[in-house]
């Protein structure tokens, strides 16, 4: 099941951050190279729907785009 957030933080230099989950109190963790296209930094506020792993601790995301069009990339 997906879950929508924004990216809350995100350090360039460590390559991590947070996602800010909408309803949640929680946030989630998340690397660069959780992400499709990781060679683009994420942007704060950055809207995202996201699968969150616990066994693994790492979550699947998608970046979502203002033309509301989900892309997935392999």
């Amino acid at each position: 099941m997906f879950l929508k957030g924004k990216i809350k933080s995100f350090s360039t230099s460590r390559g991590f951050g947070f996602i800010e989950v909408e309803g949640d109190i929680d946030d989630v963790f998340f690397h660069i190279k959780d992400l499709p296209q990781h060679n683009i930094e994420p942007k704060l506020g950055e809207a995202l729907q996201f699968e969150p792993y616990r066994v693994c601790r790492r979550v699947n995301i998608l970046r979502d785009y203002p033309d509301d069009k989900i892309k997935i990339y392999p």
